[in-house]
């Protein structure tokens, strides 16, 4: 059994190091396999250096791990350098890569400009959680926290967008079936298909604006934003952390919470990766805007691995069903908050209703306010974990004499 762990990591790790180059390659060769058709050579660049950055060296990580794990070399305890480092790495690919665009050397140097600033900000987070908990002594791994990075960036998110695919497409079933029910619903689908079928359809501000006005919609949306994506989210970014806690059984609670900011974040890396890519050329607000949802991703993850904690001690298993709750709670207001902001200035914009627009500004100005609170929860929990042990000492007996 201890040799097939590390042989499956080796295995697995060099599969997403192939998929990872062949998904890379491919979206680079698409200008050149069809070179009549319209491809925006800024978009495609940065997808495939994005693929290659998640999937590859992710993989090359789970690899690495399992053959030194094979090969019986014991880990080293995880040496982190200062959070600050990454802050100015941000910083600067953010400046550089705001300079590159729309310069045409972009398609070649805007992509790894675009990866750096994507890590930055969920390795910020890491090392500050690693930098408050030293003073409790805590030793954790460098391969432990090195593994949950790499599984909150590929596992935690195929396993979270496999399961929203799945609910989503439960929801559109549902709601399909509830509007066949109604008078002229059959005759809606039938005028919905047609349009989804037109490939610019989701650009047409006319289709937009009817979406926003619709209340089926705007419930459902919002279900799936502020509700069913935080839970599924949270529980697949505390799977590493499950297997963990599963197969060592006990482990102290700085432990459990720097596996989970680990893992939660990788995750935030990946999704900064992806969701920013189809606002480009416009990209500083949004990248900027992914850079604050990695301290919800990591305080959110950190507390999923204080209740597996919890539960695998045994003592207070009540307890992972409170930090669950917790993190879904953190995660689901900004979600909701975000969404209403855009959904308010998108209304605003097209009906030009200035009142409209300037909620969606105040909106962001509460998010910036919600970023205050979630990172000063993280640096709490953080410190809280971090405090130095107490030293207890016996009292002294009545017939030892004291010292003068």
């Amino acid at each position: 059994m201890r040799r097939l762990v590390p042989i499956a990591l080796i295995v697995v790790g060099l599969g997403f190091v192939i998929i990872g180059l062949l998904a890379g390659l491919f979206y680079l060769g698409l200008p050149v396999v069809s070179p009549d058709a319209q491809f925006d050579l800024l978009q495609i660049n940065t997808v495939a250096v994005s693929v290659l950055a998640v999937s590859g060296l992710a993989g090359a990580i789970m690899a690495w791990i399992g053959w030194r794990r094979y090969s019986g070399v014991r880990s080293v305890v995880a040496r982190l350098p200062g959070p600050w480092w990454f802050a100015l790495l941000f910083v600067l690919a953010l400046g550089l890569g705001e300079l590159v665009l729309g310069t045409r050397v972009a398609p070649w140097i805007f992509p790894p400009l675009h990866v750096l600033a994507s890590v930055a900000p969920p390795l910020f987070f890491l090392t500050l959680a690693a930098t408050l908990a030293r003073p409790s002594g805590v030793i954790v791994q460098r391969r432990d926290l090195m593994l949950q990075v790499a599984g909150g960036a590929v596992f935690a998110t195929g396993l979270a967008l496999v399961i929203e695919v799945v609910a989503v497409v439960v929801l559109l079933v549902a709601a399909a079936l509830i509007i066949t029910l109604t008078p002229g619903g059959s005759e809606r689908l039938q005028t919905l298909a047609a349009q989804l079928s037109q490939p610019d359809i989701l650009r047409d501000p006319v289709f937009l604006q009817s979406l926003l006005n619709s209340p089926l919609v705007l419930i459902g949306a919002g279900g799936v934003i502020a509700v069913a994506a935080p839970l599924i989210e949270e529980f697949s970014k505390s799977v590493g952390v499950l297997i963990f806690g599963a197969s060592r059984r006990h482990f102290l609670p700085a432990e459990a919470f720097l596996w989970g900011v680990a893992a939660g974040a990788g995750f935030a890396m990946t999704e900064t990766m992806f969701n920013t890519v189809s606002a480009l050329p416009a990209w500083g607000a949004p990248v900027t805007m992914r850079a604050a949802t990695a301290v919800v991703h990591c305080l959110a993850a950190g507390l999923m691995g204080l209740g597996w904690q919890a539960w695998f001690s045994g003592a207070r298993r009540w307890r992972l069903a409170t930090y669950y709750a917790l993190a879904v709670a953190i995660h689901g207001l900004w979600n909701a908050v975000a969404a209403l902001a855009s959904a308010m200035q998108l209304q605003g914009a097209f009906n030009q209703n200035l009142l409209l627009g300037a909620g969606g500004v105040l909106l962001m100005f509460a998010l910036g306010g919600l970023f205050i609170i979630n990172s000063g929860l993280f640096v709490y929990f953080s410190r809280r974990l971090g405090q130095a042990p107490v030293e207890v000492w016996a009292p002294l007996s009545p017939d030892v004499p004291l010292e003068r």
